[in-house]
């Protein structure tokens, strides 16, 4: 099955759209952040959602390119790395994304406010990253 590129370009401009979310809302400082529950409910939603979108585009392209079964949502990273679709580093860092979303979504009565907004900020850039990988890789195979 070849990959189907508007599935794929779709779900990067949904990241895209949640990236940019998380840069405003944490350019305020956390204290701000902090006292609006608005701002740590939408947050951590639109976290969850930029997480799932990259979640999704990986498991595509592994099925799409018969690249193996993957147990686990880290796994699907390391395995894109493992195939130059993004690099080594990104793929560690977005596999303990995956493992934050799990936190947000399993154990959500239990999260941190500032272990959220200082994971929101950090992974931004590697959202960033993980966008400009799949595009230009999308764009070799064309």
């Amino acid at each position: 099955m070849p990959i189907d590129k508007d599935v794929v370009t779709s779900r990067l401009s949904h990241m895209r759209e949640h990236t940019k979310f998380l840069k405003n809302v944490t350019s305020i400082p956390f204290e701000e952040f902090e006292s609006d529950q608005r701002n740590c409910l939408s947050a951590q939603h639109a976290a969850q959602l930029a997480i799932e979108c990259a979640i999704d585009i990986g498991s595509h392209i592994i099925s799409a390119l018969d690249l193996g079964q993957v147990e686990t949502y880290a796994k699907i990273f390391e395995t894109l790395a493992l195939n130059g679709i993004i690099d080594k580093s990104l793929a560690e860092k977005l596999s303990k994304m995956a493992g934050f979303r799990n936190i947000l979504v399993h154990e959500y009565l239990a999260v941190d406010l500032k272990l959220v907004y200082e994971n929101i900020r950090q992974g931004i850039d590697d959202f960033i990253a993980f966008v400009k990988a799949v595009t230009a890789f999308l764009e070799k195979t064309a």
